[in-house]
């Protein structure tokens, strides 16, 4: 089961910091095909949303044969994978490089934000604010308009079910195609005085300070604004984060109005977020969204065409 541990082994990643590929490692092609087949009947059995892609999963896995045979790195074939269980199309599918093919850890100098189809600098490391300024405008890569280039060399690695998720993993994820910090993209700015900056964008293998400090990690903020209660929720993958809301809760009760920021939840339980949301009804019952699972009924395969057609 060595190979299974390799697929689905969970990188960490963060928007700053990433990790730099051991371009000297190289799987086997037996353990290659192992591992793509295995991917493939997974997802051929038990992905349940099919109906929503317009993939043709047994061509695909066929065609991606040759494909991960040809790579020449462990990391290039890890980067073919993803392309493969993009096609699927859904945020909770996907492949993520085993933590053993990184020698070290490596930054990005700069955050980006979006809004709408464009990208600016939200946060730049000291050394470069005077050269590129938060608030400049990321207007093309290797001469190329910023979207059209990110749609060309990185689309085909994001697994996401909508367009504006796509685009926001995009941005954070370029390092495909620079996996250390000698390579380099060329990247035209516009400044928030109108002036255009040439900028060679490479990873770093420090972190030198930002010009926005960035917030600490945390799972659960409040505070009182007036008499506006702010209650920031960060996570529902832990329970801790009822408690904390819990203990605020007779504060919550009386402010005049209750701001919920959850624009930096990443999910988790949803038992977790019915604890916080009973506590804004009067509702007996929380009425959920619906869920589906496959089942794979091996009779009814063996009959085939026969036993769908008689039914």
């Amino acid at each position: 089961m060595k190979i299974l541990s390799l697929v689905f082994a969970f990188l960490l990643i963060s928007n700053t910091s990433y990790a730099q590929a051991d371009l000297s490692q190289n799987l086997s092609d037996q353990d290659k095909l192992a591992v793509l087949s295995e991917f493939w009947s997974e997802a051929k059995y038990n992905f349940a949303y099919f109906d929503q892609t317009d993939v043709q999963w047994d061509s695909a896995y066929y065609d991606f044969i040759p494909r991960v045979l040809a790579t020449k790195s462990t990391w290039e074939f890890y980067l073919k994978m993803k392309e493969f269980s993009a096609l699927l199309k859904d945020g909770h599918t996907d492949i993520y490089s085993p933590g053993g093919l990184f020698t070290s850890t490596i930054y990005t100098p700069l955050r980006f934000s979006r809004t709408g189809d464009t990208y600016f600098v939200s946060n730049v490391m000291l050394k470069d604010q005077e050269k590129l300024p938060v608030g400049s405008i990321l207007i093309e890569i290797e001469g190329t308009k910023a979207l059209k280039w990110l749609k060309k060399h990185i689309y085909q690695y994001i697994s996401a079910s909508t367009e504006h998720e796509r685009m926001n993993e995009a941005i954070r994820s370029i390092y495909y195609t620079m996996p250390d910090t000698t390579s380099i993209l060329n990247m035209k700015f516009e400044t928030p005085e109108g002036e255009m900056v040439n900028y060679s964008f490479r990873f770093r293998n420090s972190r030198k300070g930002w010009v926005k400090e960035p917030d600490p990690d945390r799972r659960y903020h409040f505070e009182m604004r007036g008499n506006i209660a702010y209650v920031q929720l960060n996570t529902f993958g832990t329970d801790s984060v009822v408690h904390d809301f819990r203990r605020d809760l007779e504060k919550i009760k009386k402010a005049e109005g209750v701001i919920i920021d959850l624009r930096k939840n990443g999910g988790g339980s949803t038992g977790n977020g019915d604890q916080i949301l009973m506590h804004f009804t009067s509702a007996d019952t929380l009425v959920g969204s619906k869920w589906k699972t496959r089942e794979h009924q091996a009779s009814y395969k063996a009959w085939g065409w026969y036993y769908k057609q008689r039914n």
